[in-house]
């Protein structure tokens, strides 16, 4: 929350009444020479919210604050003084811890992806003189950086350095990254993100998998008490019965989720068996599509080489020079690979192939994760989960 909305939320606690007393002691505040006074036109018909901002723009944030606090301790409102400072030291302790869980981890992906940045890194001319102009380098270590022939043996050697440097520097080296390889650095931190938790097979079909007998068995596996099989059994609805049993089921873990799907199979193998066919319908079976269509989001959100693929796939003739110019007109890698699918649309697999190809070659980190998506999607496939 910014101070502005803080003090805003603090003001909000005075009645009609006592905003206008508060104004009013505002305009009689002495400023220092140079500042100009507060006028009722000044605060006329603006929100709570534009008031703070109104104050802290004209006369700093420092100084504005103290003046707020001056004109509410004029009218005697010391209590929402207290309220506005103990709210603004709570924010300024969770930026501050904000701030340095984001420190902790630009120096945590500085350490742990090294070897991927030092693969994945095309720019590094740019680094390495942000670095030099930074006094990180010297001209020696620069020049001999430099001499390297390509990205990754610059990065190589870099890390010789890198790795030597303490939490400060490894910072700045991460916002120099940052600034020169915005979507790399951008994807390694998203790997870095907990994945969502997998639906189980219970989770997407519960509605549609009541069997009246299978209640008794759920008690006798100790997986329902008899208080819940007797709320369940007083539902006249079987409809109603599974909103009841799903209650239950929902904060159970895998393996008894499992274990409920084998009781059904046993009361009704068939209805188990056609909701795991919808499941593996090739309509809904991402591994029936081609790479290129089957990971369209991920490749148009993560890409962070996209100009040596355009320039491949030119060569290849697959782009013509005004497909390739359209595409490469556009700002970021998420733009350019937006418009590159609508041009790869009309495309045929085989063609599609050459795309993956030309991706895998200067994307590998990114097509590595994807290709292993699939490779974990085939394993758990056959699974209730």
């Amino acid at each position: 929350m910014s101070k502005q909305q803080i003090i805003a939320n603090g003001l909000s606690n005075l009645d009609a009444e006592e905003l206008k007393t508060f104004k009013n002691a505002l305009f009689l505040i002495n400023l220092p020479r140079g500042k100009k006074q507060i006028t009722m036109h000044d605060l006329e018909d603006k929100s709570l919210v534009a008031i703070a901002e109104f104050i802290l723009a004209c006369h700093t944030e420092r100084h504005g604050t103290i003046m707020i606090y001056n004109a509410l301790k004029k009218i005697s409102k010391d209590d929402i003084v207290k309220i506005i400072q103990t709210n603004l030291r709570e924010s300024a302790k969770g930026k501050r811890k904000m701030e340095y869980k984001n420190k902790k981890g630009m120096v945590r992906l500085v350490k742990q992806h090294a070897l991927d940045l030092i693969r994945e890194v095309i720019v590094v001319d740019p680094i390495l003189n942000d670095l030099l102009i930074q006094k990180m380098l010297t001209e020696k270590q620069y020049n001999n950086l430099c001499s390297n022939t390509t990205s990754p043996k610059k990065m190589r050697e870099l890390y010789k350095f890198v790795t030597t440097w303490q939490d400060d520097s490894k910072i700045k080296f991460y916002k120099s990254l940052m600034k020169f390889n915005e979507q790399l650095i951008k994807y390694l931190e998203h790997l870095d993100k907990p994945p969502p938790k997998k639906e189980h097979f219970v989770d997407r079909h519960w509605q549609k998998l009541f069997k009246k007998n299978m209640v008794d068995d759920l008690l006798a596996d100790s997986l329902l008490t008899e208080e819940q099989c007797g709320m369940i059994r007083a539902q006249q609805q079987n409809q109603e019965k599974m909103r009841i049993l799903y209650s239950f089921i929902r904060g159970w873990g895998n393996a008894q989720k499992d274990i409920f799907c084998n009781i059904l199979k046993k009361h009704n193998a068939p209805i188990i068996r056609r909701l795991q066919e919808e499941d593996m319908n090739p309509s809904l079976n991402p591994m029936k599509k081609n790479f290129v269509d089957r990971h369209r989001q991920n490749l148009i959100n993560w890409v962070y080489e996209i100009q040596p693929v355009l320039d491949s796939l030119l060569k290849q003739n697959l782009l013509t020079k005004q497909e390739y110019d359209s595409t490469g007109s556009t700002t970021t890698p998420q733009e350019k690979m937006t418009e590159l699918y609508r041009v790869v649309g009309s495309w045929g697999d085989s063609d599609k192939d050459k795309l993956y190809e030309s991706l895998a070659k200067y994307n590998r980190l990114l097509i590595r994760d994807l290709e292993y998506q699939d490779m974990k999607w085939t394993v758990s496939s056959s699974k209730f989960h």
